[in-house]
């Protein structure tokens, strides 16, 4: 029996040694892995800390980038000049509507007041969004202005396009616009005499002349 015992003993002295071993190893193991996972993580936020640094300088040069071409357009009457195509996107973000020369001005005429200004061009011309917003009216409305697109534009800045040729209009109420979005045809619908299209610019339901507005917004129409 003390013979036994002891060879008992001397296994379990064995075994001990031999998972001691084991678990000395895996130890190692651990450790190994998680020396290469912190490695690993300071070589990724260097990384990330590299490509921020990156991003803030193309950011700057962009900035300052579109700063100088901006001031270029102004100094040599480039784009922002009457000879802009219609639909440009100027840096602030809003659009030349459509082309042509200015036909009527914004303000009182002969028994009552025109609310926005008259561009005019052949019928069939493209008219575009000035501005991404929503399109709050698109539709025939029956009177003076014939078909109209009303987009607004948030803060209470609504655009309208009117006398659109019938048919050609391509969005419809509660459609996303972006800037230089093609929503319609240039025509002669309601209350006009030539093709062209009426541009309004209302701020919170009051109609503002639409050549200053846009002209501070870089954009010069006619």
């Amino acid at each position: 029996t003390a013979q036994s015992l002891s060879d008992q003993a001397t296994v379990a002295k064995d075994l001990r040694e031999t998972l001691r071993a084991e678990a000395e190893a895996t130890f190692e193991k651990a450790q190994r892995a998680a020396a290469a996972v912190e490695a690993a993580l300071e070589e990724q936020q260097a990384h990330d800390a590299t490509l921020r640094a990156q991003l803030a300088t193309l950011i700057t040069n962009q900035k300052h980038t579109e700063a100088e071409y901006q001031k270029g357009l102004e100094e040599s009457g480039g784009a922002l000049g009457s000879d802009a195509p219609a639909g440009w996107i100027a840096a602030s973000g809003w659009a030349k509507p459509a082309g042509g020369y200015i036909s009527d001005l914004f303000g009182p005429r002969a028994g009552s007041r025109h609310n926005g200004i008259d561009l005019a061009q052949s019928c069939g011309s493209p008219m575009y969004s000035a501005h991404a917003g929503t399109v709050v009216y698109a539709g025939n409305t029956g009177r003076s202005l014939g078909y109209l697109v009303r987009i607004s534009h948030g803060d209470g800045v609504v655009t309208g396009y009117g006398h659109i040729q019938a048919g050609s209009i391509v969005v419809k109420i509660g459609d996303l616009v972006s800037a230089g979005t093609r929503i319609a045809k240039v025509g002669t619908t309601g209350t006009s005499t030539g093709c062209h299209l009426h541009y309004e610019v209302r701020i919170d339901g009051v109609a503002h002349d639409p050549l200053p507005f846009m002209r501070d917004r870089g954009v010069r129409l006619g």
